[in-house]
């Protein structure tokens, strides 16, 4: 059976939406390794198993949290000459990207990015990847070496509890991480107060552009959603200028919703443009 890891995410020892989404996947194409990383990830463990993680590699060392992507690709290509997986797949989330990348680099192996899907093809993988904003699908199959590395988008996968989910092997490390080399550190985090639901989760999304004219004309757009219950997003050209912060971003450079109505309020190319619309994006 082939050997399929994901890269399981957390926050403060709890898996990330995605990462429940990539093991309901995973689980459908071979046998499950989660690798969780980071303070408190052994809390993840019983959620990782119940969605079909059949072994969970677990390293605690704060450096996963502090230290972007070097110490995980460090660690995952170690785990990967020993173990030799053949398909390994991450969220297409900044870390997810940060650390599949690198890793590629460091492999010497196929990453495909933005994937919607993953099938088995030919004793390899055929992976599905959306393209000029959804209207084309493109189908990949790599032949370079194993492992395949796979970025797959967020709600592409509904995420389902595995039907016979059993408690999975677990395999903690304590390999010394090496901190000593020139990378880039976290130096502090900061949480943004929200309401209403996350952009992320929403089924209706209320998003404005730079037709908007002004940063404090957005005020209308957090009305009119918090109106219909919905999450207020934003296009680039406005978070680019500094209106919204970068978590408001929509689209195929920001966050990606599979289906949504979406209220779009000046969204227009030019400046002084003002359109206005609503539409229904997937089925």
């Amino acid at each position: 059976m082939a050997g399929i890891w994901v890269f399981a995410e957390t926050v403060d020892g709890t898996p990330t939406p995605v990462v429940l989404e990539l093991l309901t996947k995973a689980r459908s194409l071979g046998e499950v390794t989660a690798v969780a990383l980071g303070p408190s990830a052994s809390k993840s463990v019983e959620t990782l198993g119940k969605y079909g993680a059949k072994k969970v590699y677990i390293h605690e060392d704060p450096a996963f949290r502090d230290i972007l992507a070097t110490p995980a690709v460090d660690l995952l290509a170690r785990l990967i000459e020993k173990d030799q997986p053949d398909l390994v797949i991450f969220g297409m989330t900044y870390d997810g990207r940060d650390v599949a990348s690198r890793l590629s680099a460091r492999l010497s192996t196929a990453l495909i990015a933005n994937a919607s899907d993953v099938r088995k093809k030919d004793g390899g993988w055929a992976i599905v990847t959306p393209v000029f904003g959804g209207s084309l699908l493109v189908t990949t199959v790599p032949k370079a070496k194993a492992p395949t590395l796979v970025l797959i988008r967020p709600k592409a996968v509904a995420a389902e509890p595995a039907a016979s989910a059993t408690a999975p092997e677990v395999e903690t490390l304590t390999d010394p991480v090496d901190t000593g080399k020139p990378v880039a550190r976290v130096l502090r985090r900061e949480k943004e107060k929200a309401s209403g639901p996350k952009l992320e989760d929403a089924s209706i999304i209320v998003s404005g552009g730079r037709g908007l004219g002004a940063p404090e004309n957005f005020k209308m757009l957090d009305e009119l959603a918090a109106e219909l219950g919905a999450a207020v997003g934003a296009s680039r050209a406005v978070v680019d200028a500094g209106w919204k912060p970068y978590s408001f971003q929509i689209g195929q450079t920001g966050k990606y919703r599979a289906r949504h109505l979406g209220c779009h309020a000046a969204h227009g190319w030019n400046e002084g443009r003002q359109d206005h619309h609503c539409d229904q994006q997937g089925p």
